[in-house]
């Protein structure tokens, strides 16, 4: 009977993990759901530049480049993700440029210390947005609006040109 008990439990042990689903928390429910549009644009050639500032607060940073010829009236670029940053797609003179900033020079002093009260003065890191694509180091991720509809393309083949030196930089965003 005892074995009998043991044998029926273990039954229910392993139908109940056989019928729980299980979700892995690396994949977003966005990509789990995104679905890839193949607009015009996503052909046209992208290439990025990193860049140096020349003053302390300067900072560097990756300039990304699309080389849009034409875009259609109801098409708005809102973001590029690259390199596991996002930057707002602004419309440049001749083409269109996201920037991401990749240090934020050296103000960034922290208060180490065993006195929790102390580091309270450090600033938390930034959370993170959600990464809806799943790119290799040459892939870019962008999104947009077709008639106000959210869409999502792939941009493949991003080229790395030169890194560009700014000696003359000063820091963005109203810092000193």
């Amino acid at each position: 009977m005892k074995m009998y008990k043991l044998v029926a439990l273990l039954s229910i042990g392993f139908s109940s993990l056989l019928l729980t689903q299980c979700k892995s928390t690396a994949v977003s429910d966005t990509q789990q759901t995104m679905i890839l549009s193949q607009p015009a644009f996503a052909s046209s050639p992208a290439y990025y530049n990193t860049y140096v500032a020349g003053m302390a607060q300067g900072g560097s940073g990756i300039e990304f480049y699309l080389n849009i010829e034409a875009l259609e009236a109801d098409v708005v670029l809102e973001n590029v993700y690259f390199r596991e940053s996002v930057g707002k797609i602004m419309r440049g003179s001749d083409n269109y440029v996201a920037r991401f900033r990749t240090d934020q020079g050296p103000n960034q002093d922290l208060v180490m210390s065993d006195n929790v009260e102390d580091e309270a003065v450090n600033t938390p890191p930034v959370q993170n947005d959600v990464f809806p694509f799943t790119l290799s180091p040459s892939e870019a991720g962008i999104t947009y609006r077709d008639n106000g509809v959210l869409k999502y393309a792939k941009i493949a083949k991003v080229v790395e040109k030169e890194t560009k030196a700014y000696p003359r930089q000063k820091p963005r965003g109203g810092r000193n």
